[in-house]
């Protein structure tokens, strides 16, 4: 009786067990069941998809705009006395009123102007001064040129005319002669001397044109008319 009670003990107790196994392993399959279905699949499972961002197109320089180059036009300088020669162009006259014409011819190499009045001095034998009395025009026709400006190209050349009496005035007997004559070109400092050979009168009284150029209304009344280059 005793040893049936122990073995229907000893097989309850492994049915319990058995039971107890059972149990465990079922749970066990649906914990993982359900983690299985509920867990999102592992980021380095997923398939990576790449999206190719369009590049910004190279924005090249815009080409630069070069406007013409404007060169400024060339100034043209007053003539100076060292790019000037001076020549007795001719001298004529009557009735005791004489003309002479004096050529200045550009020996630089550069273009220069004269507009305007020379300025004039009696010269001696060996440069001396002599007394000089030098006006701006006059009223005889070449000697009442009217000033403008007068381009000279290398080797162009200008005139101008000067009027003077050979009558003796004022007490005078005689007029000094005059072998040259000192000329200051207008708006110069310097100066050139021209070779002549005069004697104005009147304690050398002068009257001169404005400087005037070939082919002008000027020319016209120079020794010998119409002056060219």
């Amino acid at each position: 009786m005793v040893l049936h009670r122990a073995r229907t003990i000893v097989r309850a107790v492994g049915l319990l067990v058995l039971a107890g196994v059972l149990a465990a392993a079922c749970s066990s399959t649906v914990s993982h069941s359900k983690t299985a279905k509920g867990s999102a699949p592992s980021s380095s499972n997923r398939p990576t998809t790449s999206v190719a961002t369009p590049s910004s197109p190279t924005s090249s320089s815009s080409p630069t705009s070069s406007s013409p180059s404007s060169s400024a036009p060339a100034t043209v300088t007053s003539c100076s006395a060292s790019a000037l020669s001076g020549s007795l162009a001719g001298t004529e006259g009557g009735a005791g009123v004489l003309e002479t014409t004096i050529a200045l011819r550009n020996t630089g190499t550069v273009t220069c102007t004269l507009d305007g009045y020379p300025g004039l001095l009696l010269l001696g034998p060996g440069g001396a001064q002599l007394t000089t009395d030098a006006h701006d025009g006059g009223s005889l026709a070449f000697e009442s040129v009217a000033p403008s400006s007068v381009s000279l190209a290398p080797g162009g050349a200008a005139f101008f005319n000067i009027g003077y009496s050979e009558v003796p005035s004022g007490g005078e007997s005689t007029c000094p002669a005059a072998t040259g004559l000192q000329v200051t070109p207008p708006g110069a400092t310097s100066h050139l001397v021209v070779t002549v050979h005069i004697a104005p009168c009147g304690g050398g009284q002068l009257h001169e044109s404005a400087v005037f150029g070939p082919g002008s209304a000027g020319a016209q009344t120079a020794v010998p008319s119409g002056a060219s280059s």
